[in-house]
């Protein structure tokens, strides 16, 4: 939780370059494995219809084994900062 802006309400992340091996991002809750690729966006609500937040968008990045990964991610709140 931010004091400033509230909480994440959507977050979209772009994946900028293709990964040898590894790396993907992990939705444990809904089973969910991302892989990444190129130019591919994922997106999702951090919000549920009541305004609570959404378990199912617990996620985390996995290891990169071969290479490297590159996203750009862009995180929408409740409030504009400042």
């Amino acid at each position: 939780f931010c004091s400033v802006a509230g909480q994440r309400t959507w977050t979209f992340m772009v994946y900028l370059n293709d990964v040898e091996a590894g790396g993907a991002t992990r939705f444990k809750v809904i089973d969910k494995t991302i892989q990444p690729e190129r130019g591919k966006l994922v997106c999702w609500n951090n919000r549920r219809a009541d305004g609570s937040g959404n378990p199912c968008t617990l996620h985390h990045a996995m290891k990169v084994r071969k290479g490297l990964k590159y996203v750009i991610t862009k995180w929408y709140r409740e409030k504009a900062w400042g």
